[in-house]
């Protein structure tokens, strides 16, 4: 009898003393509001699932039957629970071995999951109607594979998750029609996959990416309507592949600007508002770049210092207003016939391979006490003025085409030269004075 009384204590002691408990090894599907209510009482002592749960039910409101689970070895499934409003009752879970799926429900923000520390496989936050807000996560550290924000129409902006270490596999955000802004991530320095930020129509502002150093495979921009720049960004690495995209309102590309390394391609194409690529002026090592279909581009100023040794390929193609493209590395590039460059129907200047190569054979040396002369406007139509030059001194100034030959001359009375009786195309100003010469390109449109 002491012996049975003993065993009584023990097990008493293990189901009511709150001492974790594996069970249900090959999971459990909670499809009503009755299963999650009755869980402790079907299910006494349970505390760690070993197995995968999904929840699904229309009449679902509330998790708080949950609350003394404290890890899932399998899957967490919340799906097609419209009426439910909140995840508090998952107050206490802190691991989920296999993915979290926050799928099609009513819930307004992830508060109740804010005891969770590692997702070992993927997060899916998609179609969810009403929620407004990321916070409840800011405890999450790891997730193995990929995480994806998709579709939720409401969401505004993203804000938190500041203790995010690890994204094994790919980080995507897309369709998300409210999404203005992605804030915080200021732990996670390496996506192990690609980082997608796609179809995102009022997308402003990335700075949560900016502790962003490397990405293991693609970075891609796609369609994001109201993107500018990539202000806040700073990764220096990508394994594979840049991709901008069909960003309609994107002018500059601030926040490339420590971009070193890409492993096989980039490609910038449709980006009708796109002025220039100064922000890639530290772009190294790279195979394959492709620069297409770019209204608004006027130079390639940019692609200055790529080792063109890493290069195996070049298309600059459909670019109506590109005429400059003489920059360094693609001079250096096409100069070498073995090389595979295809170029055609840009501006004049940049319309053909032998066009760039007359504006790479254009130049002199400047002296050393060469004055800060600028032109402007540029582009130019009847007038442009040329600024720093001072008049103390005889200044001479002969225009050359992109062919290199001469089409006018003259000796400057003032700043303002008169320049209407060029062609529309790309100019060279040779600006000189008895002690200095200069050259400036500019664009007559």
């Amino acid at each position: 009898m002491k012996n049975l009384t003993l065993l009584f204590a023990v097990v008493l002691l293990f189901t009511t003393s709150g001492f974790s408990q594996g069970c249900l090894p090959e999971g459990i599907n909670l499809l009503s509001q009755e299963d999650i209510d009755n869980f402790q009482t079907n299910f006494p002592g349970c505390t760690e699932i070993e197995g995968s749960v999904y929840i699904r039910g229309v009449d679902i409101t509330n998790l708080s039957g949950l609350i003394v689970l404290e890890s899932v070895g399998g899957n967490l499934d919340i799906s097609y629970c419209d009426s439910l409003i909140s995840l508090n009752g998952l107050n206490q879970i802190t691991s989920i071995k296999g993915q979290l799926n926050i799928f099609e429900t009513g819930i307004s923000s992830l508060e109740g999951l804010e005891g969770l520390d590692s997702i070992s496989g993927s997060f899916y936050i998609a179609l969810n109607n009403n929620l407004i807000s990321a916070e409840g996560l800011d405890n999450l550290k790891f997730v193995g594979q990929e995480m994806y924000i998709l579709q939720n129409p409401l969401l505004e902006n993203f804000e938190g998750l500041n203790s995010l270490a690890t994204v094994g596999g790919y980080l995507r955000f897309g369709d998300n029609n409210n999404l203005k802004s992605i804030r915080g991530f200021s732990n996670l320095s390496s996506v192990y996959g690609s980082l997608w930020i796609e179809f995102n129509p009022v997308l402003t502002d990335v700075s949560g990416f900016a502790s962003i150093d490397s990405i293991g495979e693609q970075l891609k921009f796609t369609t994001n309507a109201s993107l500018q720049d990539f202000s806040g960004m700073n990764v220096s690495t990508v394994g594979v592949g840049v991709s901008i995209y069909g960003n309609s309102s994107l002018l500059r590309l601030e926040g490339l600007n420590n971009l070193r390394s890409v492993g096989q391609d980039m490609v910038i194409s449709k980006n009708d508002a796109l002025l220039d690529l100064n922000a890639l002026d530290n772009l190294v090592n790279i195979q394959v770049i492709g620069i297409v279909d770019n209204d608004n581009l006027l130079s390639l100023e940019g692609l200055n210092n790529i080792d063109t040794g890493s290069l195996s390929a070049l298309f600059i193609l459909f670019n109506p207003l590109l005429s400059i493209c003489d920059a360094e590395s693609v001079c250096e590039f096409i100069s070498d016939p073995s090389n595979s460059a295809s170029v055609n129907n840009n501006a004049p200047g940049c319309n053909n391979l032998a066009e760039i190569e007359a504006a790479c054979q254009v130049g002199v040396p400047e002296l050393s006490d060469t004055p800060a002369v600028s032109i402007y406007p540029n582009p130019a139509s009847d007038f442009i003025s040329i600024s720093g030059i001072g008049l103390n001194n005889k200044i001479c100034v002969t225009f050359f085409n992109q062919l290199g030959l001469i089409t006018g001359k003259t000796e400057l009375t003032s700043e303002r030269v008169d320049v209407s009786n060029l062609e529309k195309g790309l100019y060279i100003a040779e600006i000189k004075s008895n002690s200095w010469v200069t050259r400036q390109k500019f664009i007559i449109n």
